[in-house]
């Protein structure tokens, strides 16, 4: 996905995310259950295997860099 500019929508109800899904279950270790996921217009959650919830945010990169890690 490009980087997002101040000029290009950011909401993941209308844009490609499994990637990003993907690449978290690597990276976490986890399975997610892909019938229960819940996908909002800035974050995509849902249950793992582990019977944790795991949520991934997107934001602008100017937002990122101003703000930093939460």
């Amino acid at each position: 996905m490009p980087a997002a500019s101040s000029t290009v929508e950011l909401d993941l109800r209308k844009q490609s995310h499994g990637d990003a899904v993907e690449r978290a279950e690597l990276a976490l270790n986890v399975v997610l259950d892909g019938d229960r996921v819940v996908v909002k217009r800035r974050s995509v959650g849902a249950p793992s295997q582990r019977d944790t919830w795991v949520r991934l945010t997107a934001q602008r990169l100017e937002t990122f860099w101003r703000a930093g890690l939460e």
